[in-house]
């Protein structure tokens, strides 16, 4: 089975990885696509995927190092999205502002209308040709749209009763709530869904309820878990 988090996992290992030598765009992804010294940020992506088992979920298994082919590809598969980005997604940018892509990344995580990603042929003074693996923030007009792979559905082991839960509760029940609201994009804090309703977890919930049109205050009771579970 394939899941977003094992994608993220890989892109995060990653980290740090730079041209050799310096501005040669000559790096190991290149060198295991069959194609070095070129543009890579997409090679990146295809070598995260190829390394994760997921080689099928990235055009479809086959090869391309040019944005503009990736998005086309998931277009004519309908797995484009403009919005609501989430973790695993390949995220499109267009800093020439021609409509077309010119660079590719991978969504780490979504916080409010900052979106965190994983980038190859990065730096924060080059976007698309600065050589390294970057953790980059991302948001407004560069963003072009995202690719949503048809990832598994990660299934936790754990028992859940609907009961009112607020900061300080902890258990299955808190975790199930954190893996909602990390499925709408919101951060639950540097361990995820760990099952401690602490200030990450109660800023969400409180974020969530007041773009629902909730009760502000932090605490999930009925209404907060309809709507969490009627909007999945």
């Amino acid at each position: 089975m394939i899941f977003a988090k094992k994608i993220i996992e890989i892109a995060v290992g990653e980290l740090g990885v730079k041209e050799s030598p310096a501005n040669s765009n000559r790096q190991k992804y290149g060198k295991e696509y069959g194609v070095n010294g070129t543009a890579w940020c997409c090679q990146f992506v295809w070598w995260v995927f190829k390394h994760a088992g997921a080689a099928a979920l990235f055009y479809g298994g086959k090869k391309t190092a040019y944005c503009p082919t990736l998005m086309q590809y998931y277009k004519d598969k309908g797995q484009l999205v403009k919005k609501n980005f989430k973790p695993g997604d390949i995220i499109f940018f267009d800093f020439n502002g021609n409509g077309q892509p010119d660079h590719v990344g991978i969504v780490e995580r979504v916080v409010g209308n900052n979106v965190y990603t994983i980038e190859g042929n990065t730096s924060a003074k080059n976007d698309t040709n600065g050589g390294q693996v970057m953790r980059r923030t991302r948001s407004g007009k560069n963003i072009l749209c995202a690719a949503r792979p048809k990832y598994d559905v990660e299934k936790e082991n754990c028992e859940v009763k609907l009961e009112t839960l607020k900061k300080g509760c902890k258990g299955d029940n808190v975790k199930a709530l954190q893996i909602l609201l990390i499925g709408y994009g919101y951060d639950c804090g540097r361990h995820g869904a760990d099952g401690d309703f602490g200030a990450d977890t109660d800023k969400a919930v409180r974020d969530y309820q007041g773009k629902n049109k909730l009760t502000v205050d932090g605490v999930v009771g009925k209404n907060t878990w309809s709507k969490l579970l009627g909007g999945m």
